[in-house]
């Protein structure tokens, strides 16, 4: 948990001391304020995982219509 809040991203790899967070987006991809708040929402599933003691950790935002991957 995170701030008291289960936290559970749609996609995890994990290879060694490495993380790759990816958080599927099934809707159309716009500009806007819902793009900050799913950035916000992976870079929470980041920290976590950098708090269980992955040192290298990356986050993704892939909209699969539009097939557009936004890192974080």
């Amino acid at each position: 948990t995170l701030d008291g809040q289960e936290r559970r991203p749609d996609r995890v790899l994990v290879k060694g001391n490495e993380a790759v967070v990816i958080d599927y987006k099934f809707g159309a991809y716009t500009e806007g304020s819902t793009v900050g708040m799913y950035k916000k929402q992976v870079s929470r599933y980041k920290d976590l995982l950098t708090s269980m003691g992955y040192s290298n950790v990356k986050g993704y935002l892939w909209y699969l219509q539009a097939d557009k991957v936004i890192s974080v």
